[in-house]
């Protein structure tokens, strides 16, 4: 699997998947075809944003919850629920990051 598609395919990739939609292909016809180009997850939801003029959160979803993309769902669920964890943890007072030094700092004036 690529690591992310590379500048001088995007756009082919994006044009390809563009006529895809404009003949009135679904959405996941275009994601099967750019999966099968090796566009990662992240650059599909990149593309939809490009070529479908969908928001962020809307390629997002789109791409996470279709059918070509069930395999890597309940890995990224979980990476996404421990992030969720790991960042409400920052914000924590806890006594161990009382006294280790990971408080804000506030600055003098």
């Amino acid at each position: 699997m690529k690591a992310d598609l590379s500048k001088d395919e995007r756009p082919s990739v994006a044009s390809h998947a563009r006529k895809l939609l404009e003949t009135g292909e679904n959405y996941d016809v275009v994601l099967a075809f750019l999966r099968a180009e090796g566009v990662t997850k992240l650059d599909s939801i990149k593309l939809f944003c490009e070529v479908a003029g969908l928001s962020l959160l809307d390629a997002k979803r789109l791409v996470h919850n279709s059918d070509v993309w069930t395999d890597s769902f309940q890995r990224d669920e979980k990476f996404h629920a421990t992030l969720l964890k790991a960042v409400a943890g920052l914000d924590s007072d806890t006594p161990e990051n009382a006294h280790s030094g990971n408080r804000p700092v506030k600055a003098r004036n």
